[in-house]
């Protein structure tokens, strides 16, 4: 009976052993670049979740904003109509005793008037 040589055996053995290896490591490789995709994938559709819900708050925000900005220009609108009528409702010589001074103080005749600035303090 011829038998191989040992060295021929355990060589073979040992080219079996690796490409085993080689495959197991290959399939490794696969199995995890599979993970890696669905890890890649539940973190996209996480990150578009988020980004949603980021945009319907701000539009919301934009929203309830613009809602008070309307209010508080229909407000300070408000405010100058009544300012507008009492001030149509005070008699003209009212109006002129406080325009005419502040009137002569803006056109040079500073010297005689207080300032508008320290209206509190003599000339």
């Amino acid at each position: 009976m011829d038998h191989p040589p040992a060295t021929t055996l355990s060589a073979a053995a040992a080219m079996q052993a690796a490409l085993s290896a080689e495959a197991a490591a290959s399939q490794a490789i696969t199995a995890c670049q599979q993970q890696a995709e669905r890890l890649l994938d539940e973190a996209r559709r996480r990150a578009s979740e988020i980004s949603s819900q980021s945009a319907a708050r701000i539009s919301e925000l934009h929203k309830e904003y613009n809602k008070r900005i309307r209010k508080q220009e229909e407000s300070a609108q408000e405010h100058a109509r009544r300012q507008r009528s009492s001030l149509s409702d005070l008699p003209e010589t009212t109006l002129n005793a406080a325009v005419e001074p502040l009137a002569e103080w803006l056109t040079g005749a500073r010297a005689d008037l207080p300032d508008p600035k320290n209206s509190g303090s003599s000339p």
